[in-house]
């Protein structure tokens, strides 16, 4: 296992074909639905623009590289070699399903994975670095002390 002292975690923001062929069949479940039910036919034409979004947001940050160091600083690599500074604020996963947030000059960004992208040593790693860098620096904005999640009493 890597000790993030020496290097930082570097991982490959990439769409999951898990999570494309998901949203395919959502699509296609969905147009059967509208198909069959007593909605109108119009219907219909309100899925291709909302799996359109659905399908560029699992594309979101295709291409770029996401550096954690040790120091707590993380930054988007993108395939140029240029790097923008980010800040992960939030990591959430339901199994091999997940969602890493990150906040750029104000906007924030979601990375949406499954277990085909992300495996389960690399979702450990960044785990552990949300747990060291990303709770402390939340726990000081909401004027907390660090490592602690609720306050005292």
């Amino acid at each position: 296992m890597r000790t993030l002292a020496r290097t930082p975690l570097q991982l490959a923001l990439r769409p999951s074909a898990r999570l494309r062929a998901s949203l395919l069949l959502l699509v296609a479940a969905a147009a059967v639905a509208v198909w069959l039910s007593a909605l109108p036919r119009g219907g219909l034409l309100a899925i291709p623009p909302l799996a359109w979004m659905a399908w560029r947001g699992v594309a979101r940050c295709a291409g770029q590289t996401l550096a954690l160091r040790a120091d707590g600083s993380a930054c988007l690599i993108a395939a140029d070699g240029g790097e923008r500074a980010v800040e992960p604020q939030a990591f959430a996963e339901r199994g091999p399903l997940g969602v890493l947030v990150l906040a750029e000059n104000g906007r924030l960004w979601r990375w949406p994975f499954a277990g085909d992208v992300l495996p389960a040593a690399l979702r450990r790693e960044l785990r552990l670095w949300m747990r060291d860098h990303a709770q402390p620096r939340q726990a000081a904005a909401a004027g907390l002390p660090p490592h602690r999640t609720t306050k005292p009493g």
